[in-house]
């Protein structure tokens, strides 16, 4: 029995939210084998899309490790407490940042500087908003509290005055084209493996991780075998044990059956 955790984005699903066959088949296939399958994304769990969860894995580490659910049992959820989600609020729109708050069971966004997300951004709102997910605004709401935020930084926006003062409170994850993904502090994808792989009695050592991003580096690195996806950045290709094709040309199958965990 292995664990191997996956990426969505990418990695299992393509961007236009679709997942290939083959990939489907792979999730499969290693369940029917006795392998433990979990999602390890920095998506908050309602961000999870029917097809995702249709292919029943084993487990969702979401958020970045704030939120944790293993065989149907929520282990782990943490998040920013009102106070300090309205702190951080009045800090992004101080430095002149938009922002897109994510949690468990709610999302918000507050974009009045530049008045639109970035592509990848506004791709996932309008897939939530499809999905029947209400995309709300802070003001007003009084329940308005987050587990992390995604953050887009323009040519007006002070930038290192905001990531100084967030600092102390969040990891902070460059995506690159100005956009920056905020966890709290002490919690990653890597925190969400560790905590997987200590509730199965796993050694990480024995895990398996596969993704195509930058935020997916520190899950590579926690893990054993690292794998990542022929598009990705060169960057995070440096990181794998092995580079399989890209998704559409069945690289999450092709990369299981390389690593002997499947057979053609």
């Amino acid at each position: 029995m292995s664990i191997i955790f996956f990426d969505i984005d990418g990695t299992i699903m393509d961007v236009n939210g679709s997942i290939p066959p083959s990939a489907a088949e792979a999730v499969r296939q290693l369940r029917q084998a006795g392998h433990h399958c979990i999602i390890n994304t920095g998506r908050p769990r309602i961000a999870m899309e029917p097809q995702l969860l249709e292919l029943a894995f084993d487990g969702l580490v979401c958020s970045c490790g704030q939120y944790i659910q293993l065989d149907g049992r929520v282990l782990r959820h943490v998040g920013f407490d009102r106070d300090t989600s309205r702190k951080i609020l009045e800090a992004g729109r101080r430095c002149l940042v938009d922002m897109y708050f994510e949690e468990a069971s709610h999302i918000w966004v507050d974009t009045p500087h530049h008045h639109h997300l970035n592509r990848e951004l506004e791709n996932a709102v309008k897939r939530l908003e499809r999905g029947g997910v209400r995309v709300g605004r802070p003001d007003g709401d009084p329940d308005f509290h987050f587990d992390k935020v995604c953050v887009l930084v323009g040519p007006d926006s002070r930038r290192e005055e905001f990531l100084a003062e967030m600092a102390p409170l969040c990891q902070i994850i460059d995506r690159g084209g100005g956009m920056f993904e905020l966890p709290m502090r002490g919690y990653s994808k890597a925190s969400g493996c560790r905590a997987v792989a200590q509730a199965l009695g796993a050694d990480l050592a024995d895990c398996y991780a596969i993704g195509d991003s930058p935020n997916d580096l520190e899950m590579l690195a926690c893990v054993g075998h690292p794998l990542v996806m022929g598009d990705a950045p060169a960057e995070v290709q440096a990181q794998a044990e092995y580079v399989t094709a890209p998704l559409r040309e069945d690289g999450l199958y092709r990369a299981m059956v390389h690593m002997g965990l499947l057979h053609e």
